[in-house]
């Protein structure tokens, strides 16, 4: 602003200058300098909020591109939160191991921290991958929640946990895929963290996938 403010000065200043300098070769007179004068200030105004406006419009397109790319990678940094939370609680029902409610809380609310992102400040080409990975956290997690429920009240569901599980595989394994396309989205200039699915889960996932793959209609 100050710059802008310099600079129309300077220009206001050899344009008085020029105009004194034809005055005194044409005899110009006291009103006619006056009006010289007035009209090209004038112009000068107008000439500087042209540029200031511009530069407005410059800053204010900075600073939506920051604010775009700061959300991009806020999303990232969750994406691959939701992820390791929901993969660990996973992996921790296939195997018969602690409960974990208190993850799947975490899961529940990090999902839900997920729904409160403003979509509109994401770039078009991200929000279709991050809508589907938060729908498929979701989707885990209610499924784990669902199949410890109806255990405990029918245990004999125990001995067919292992078969429930295998749709939240495929889920947690398209999920994966999604965060990896948003990586790509997003591109190389934002470091996004890797998401830590438990290796014990990779054999699991290899079958659960290759049984979508020879039967489509087995995927829920």
């Amino acid at each position: 602003m100050l710059l802008i403010k310099a600079s129309a000065g300077a220009l206001g200043i050899l344009a008085l200058l020029f105009l004194c300098y034809v005055a005194g070769k044409k005899g110009v007179t006291g009103s006619e300098m006056a009006s010289w004068v007035q009209a090209v200030f004038a112009v000068v105004a107008i000439g500087a909020s042209a540029v200031f406006f511009a530069r407005q419009q410059r800053a204010e397109r900075r600073r939506l591109e920051d604010e775009r790319r700061d959300t991009a990678r806020s999303a990232g940094e969750m994406s691959a939160h939701a992820l390791n939370l929901v993969a660990v609680r996973l992996e921790a029902c296939l195997h018969g191991k602690a409960l974990f409610n208190l993850r799947g809380a975490q899961t529940t609310e990090m999902v839900q921290a997920m729904r409160e992102l403003e979509l509109g400040r994401l770039d078009p080409n991200l929000i279709k991958h991050f809508a589907y990975l938060r729908a498929g956290v979701f989707a885990i997690n209610t499924r784990i929640t669902e199949i410890y429920t109806t255990e405990k009240k029918k245990p004999s569901l125990r001995s067919k946990r292992t078969e429930r599980l295998k749709s939240a595989a495929r889920v947690l394994d398209a999920a994966r895929q999604n965060y990896r396309d948003y990586q790509d989205e997003i591109g190389p200039k934002t470091i996004l963290p890797i998401p830590d699915i438990p290796s014990s889960l990779d054999d699991f996932l290899r079958e659960a996938t290759a049984e979508t793959q020879s039967h489509p209609d087995a995927y829920d």
